[in-house]
């Protein structure tokens, strides 16, 4: 697979072969910035609900930056099955709507793989289930 840098966030999710994928996930709702093509990964998680805040300083304490929607496509497409185990959220990318923010994440199952939404209540932590895809900086 060509890297992040040289395709559209469109081609990246193409590569993936998702079962669905939510209409927004497209280049022109996440403006990218420049990152470095196939950065290091590194996926954190928490075995006690956590905040949007505490996650971000844990990665930014261990050297990475969370991962934006096109790592995250890239993410997917190179590991297929890992989000079959668990729901995997990019951080670095969002959209407004409602009042919340809504990040990109994988999750699956035995039998299909999506490319998803989800919305971050502020009052509400991040389930421990959630997985939290990170690039080193």
């Amino acid at each position: 697979m060509p890297t992040q840098d040289s395709l559209t966030l469109e081609q990246l999710v193409e590569y993936g072969k998702y079962n669905a994928v939510n209409k927004e996930i497209k280049s022109d709702g996440f403006p990218t910035e420049k990152t470095r093509s196939k950065p290091e990964m590194a996926i954190f998680s928490s075995s006690r609900y956590i905040e949007t805040k505490d996650i971000l300083a844990e990665m930014k304490r261990q050297g990475y930056r969370p991962a934006t929607i096109k790592d995250l496509a890239e993410l997917g497409a190179a590991h297929p099955d890992m989000q079959r185990e668990f729901p995997i959220v990019a951080l670095g990318s969002w959209l407004y709507g409602g009042g919340d923010r809504r990040f990109p994440f994988l999750h699956g199952c035995a039998t299909m793989r999506v490319f998803f939404l989800c919305v971050e209540r502020l009052c509400v932590p991040w389930h421990p289930i959630c997985r939290f895809a990170a690039a080193r900086e």
